[in-house]
Order: C-alpha cells, then sequence, then structure tokens
C-alpha cells in the first residue's frame, strides 16, 4: 500500500495522523528513514502553516520557539508505534524508533508538574474541534501520556530493557493515580476535561471519558457510571467530532457496552451513508466541512477488530484470538488482514444457534471464542465433531469454559463451529 508506505515515513501529516490507528495496522510494513517524526499542520481556519515541523528525538524534541508544534500528536504517533508493534512485531522498527520515543518521554517528563501530569504545555494545543479545556492539566493529553508510557514498558521488554521498562510502568502508575485522584467528578460521574489551579473544569468532554474507559484509567465502580453517561443524548457532554469518534467507540466496548456502540455508530453515520449513492466520510457529523476526511474512518476500524472479532495474541499476530462482538447484530462477514495472512471471519445468529465459519492462514494458533448462556445445556460442533456443554459446567474435554465463554484452540485452515441449545430429556 503505497500511502500507508509514505505514513510510515518520517514525514507525517497532521490529519492523516487521526487515521493512522487504521492504517497502520492493515498495511504493509516499510522501514523508516529516520528517527525523527515530522508534522505539516493546519491552523483553525484550515490555512497550511509554514515551517510546521515536529521534530523528536534525543537531543532536541518540540522546540518552544515554534508556536505551532502540536505535542497531542507526537504522543498519538508513539501510541500508534506500539499498536502498529501488535499487529505487525516488527521489532527492527521498535529498534530504530524506541530512542525516538525515549527523547518524548524525556520530553514529556520535563513538562510534568509535581502530580506528574503534563501540565498547560507550550507550543500548539489540540486534539478536536470541539469545545474544550485544553489548558492546565488536560486529560485527554495525560490519558494519551499514559498509554504511551504502557506501551513503552512492552517494547522495552522485548527489546530486553528490563528498567526501562519497570521506569515506564512506575511513571505510568503515577500518572493515572493522579488522573483518578483530580479529574473525577462523583456528582457529574464523569471525568472532567482539564484540572487548572487544583479546580475542575466544568467541561466534560466524550473524547475525555472514552479514553478513560479504553485506557483503564476508570475504576470498576466508575466505568458502568461512564457509559451511562456516554449513552445519555441529554447528558451534559461535549460530543467528539467524526475525527475522534473512534475512542468513545473504543471505550464503550472496553467497558462491555457493545450495543450502545454500535446504536451510536448507526446514528451518526446514517447521514452520511444517506447523502449519496457514493457516500464519504465527513470532518464533521453536519456537510459543512470537509466531505472526504480520513480522520474519520475509525469506525471502520472497530468493526473488523470486535464486530468480526479478530485480535493479535503476540505482537506480529504470534497467535490469534476471533472473539465476536455480535450485539444486536445477526450477521457479519469480512476479511481481517494480517501481516500473517488473510483472516475471514463469517457469523451469524438465528434465535438460540449461532455458527461461526472461518479460515485462517496455514500455521497460525488461534482461539475460537462464543458467548455461552450458563444456565442452558449447549451443543458445540466443530467441524463435525460435537461437544456436549452442561449447563452450569466449568469444564469439558477439548474446551475451554470461562464464565459466559466457551473456546476450542485450532491451527491454521477452515473452521466450522455451531453452538445450539440442547434439550435434556427427563
Amino acid at each position: 500500500m503505497p500511502l500507508a508506505n509514505r505514513l510510515e515515513k518520517s514525514v507525517l501529516n497532521a490529519a492523516a495522523a487521526i487515521a493512522l490507528s487504521v492504517v497502520l495496522p492493515l498495511a504493509s510494513p516499510a522501514q523508516t528513514t529516520s528517527g525523527a517524526i515530522a508534522g505539516n499542520v493546519v491552523d483553525p481556519s484550515g490555512a497550511a502553516v509554514p515551517n510546521a515541523t515536529l521534530t523528536l528525538n534525543n537531543d532536541t524534541v518540540l522546540p518552544s520557539e515554534n508556536p505551532v508544534n502540536i505535542p497531542q500528536f507526537a504522543l498519538f504517533y508513539a501510541l500508534f508505534v506500539g499498536e502498529h508493534y501488535q499487529y505487525f512485531g516488527k521489532r527492527t522498527l521498535v529498534e530504530e524508533l524506541y530512542p525516538t520515543l525515549v527523547g518524548l518521554a524525556g520530553w514529556c517528563e520535563r513538562h510534568a508538574d509535581e502530580t506528574s501530569l503534563l501540565y498547560s504545555l507550550p507550543n500548539w494545543n489540540f486534539v478536536d474541534w470541539v469545545k474544550t479545556e485544553i489548558d492546565g492539566a488536560n486529560l485527554e493529553t495525560n490519558a494519551l501520556y499514559y498509554k504511551v508510557l504502557q506501551e513503552m514498558a512492552v517494547m522495552a521488554v522485548d527489546l530486553g530493557k528490563a528498567e526501562d521498562a519497570e521506569k515506564w510502568r512506575v511513571r505510568a502508575g503515577r500518572v493515572r493515580e493522579s488522573i483518578r485522584r483530580l479529574h473525577w467528578n462523583p456528582q457529574r460521574e464523569l471525568y472532567v476535561d482539564s484540572v487548572i489551579d487544583g479546580k475542575q473544569s466544568p467541561i466534560t468532554t466524550e473524547l475525555s471519558n472514552g479514553f478513560a474507559l479504553l485506557f483503564d484509567i476508570a475504576t470498576r465502580e466508575q466505568a458502568p457510571k461512564i457509559v451511562s453517561r456516554l449513552a445519555d443524548p441529554k447528558a451534559d457532554i461535549v460530543r467528539a467530532t467524526p475525527l475522534y469518534f473512534y475512542y468513545a467507540l473504543e471505550g464503550l466496548i472496553k467497558a462491555g457496552a457493545i450495543d450502545v456502540a454500535l446504536s451510536q455508530m448507526h446514528d451518526r453515520h446514517e447521514p452520511m451513508m444517506r447523502a449519496s449513492d457514493s457516500p464519504t466520510v465527513w470532518e464533521d457529523w453536519e456537510p459543512r466541512k470537509s466531505q472526504v476526511h480520513s480522520g474519520g474512518v475509525g469506525p471502520t476500524w472497530t468493526l473488523s477488530k470486535h464486530v468480526l472479532g479478530v485480535y493479535p495474541v503476540g505482537p506480529g499476530f504470534r497467535k490469534c484470538r476471533i472473539e465476536p462482538q455480535t450485539g444486536s447484530l445477526s450477521w457479519a462477514k469480512g476479511v481481517f488482514p494480517s501481516v500473517r495472512g488473510d483472516i475471514k471471519v463469517e457469523w451469524k445468529k438465528e434465535g438460540s444457534r449461532f455458527v461461526l465459519d472461518t479460515a485462517l492462514p496455514a500455521g497460525l494458533e488461534t482461539e475460537l471464542t462464543l458467548l455461552r448462556d450458563i444456565k442452558k445445556h449447549l451443543q458445540l460442533s466443530h467441524n463435525g465433531r460435537s461437544y456436549a456443554i452442561p449447563a452450569g459446567a466449568n469444564s469439558v474435554p477439548g474446551l475451554q469454559l470461562s464464565g459466559a465463554k466457551v473456546a476450542i484452540k485450532v491451527i491454521g485452515g477452515k473452521h466450522l463451529l455451531e453452538l445450539v441449545a440442547r434439550t435434556i430429556r427427563q
């Protein structure tokens, strides 16, 4: 994919950065040419800003004399490096970019306050084209910072840098603890967008709280409260534009609210899909800005990951897990182009019957996982072989049972699973 190859080079267009999380996992990997990351940016009027380069290395990181650098985009890029590693497992790429990420982490540490949070960063601070509070300890910025530190810890372990990994984990823990302590508003049951001079901003955004769910910043007690507020169309919360709605969807799905996510995806994108015979993805929910914008394609990645249910297990799809999240949908089919080869998935629901049909690349160890009603007697058929699953069972030879899930391990090839309720005659 020529586009993806260009995006993996050292020059990065800021608008395309929003879509990198979709493009990179699906693209053929290319070698980078430099440890520097640059970003061409535009000002709020849409005009190009000259000389707007964002350079990251161990010596010069986000020079303050250039007011148009966007620190948040540097954090997004670092996040995408970690995600790319999970999907491609390119250790050489990680080795090449790791010093750049260390430089970014060092710049962030120098701009953190006594709570370990990034505070009123220099340059142009920007996340989404909505009313937000970007000053002070901004949650979107610090959530990205927290997740980047987590990803760096994973990469450091794989690179044999145990001391680095522990350093990133400790720093990430301090950032998360501060966010939980300072940004959670128990009365509104949401995370506020920023904390300035110790006072919470009155603004709450969909993106901030989507990040809180997606990155496990929200506690188990907080998560269902956030889901309830995000699901309420009347809630006093600033909704994300199509450019960042993806993260709200991912957060909802992470919290187990697949039906809420799919319903919001449908309702918000339906006007785009009905606007013409050749629908496009818009920059805004109304057709007043660009009507063809790469930044809004994130939900297609959500469908591939979660509705088809294809997940890497280990960097570069060392193994795979297929676990469709069906919600209220009755069927889905598609192809996931992994680095190991195409993964074909088709599933359908017919009453109490669920059928999963998949074709895997040769040699790919995969766990096929389906939801089950633990109160019912079930029968699972795999390529003609049947397994009886009694109600409440904790184990069945040849299968893995865990709560409301049943899984079977396979290696490559074609696999047809059928799960049905069975009647026990007295």
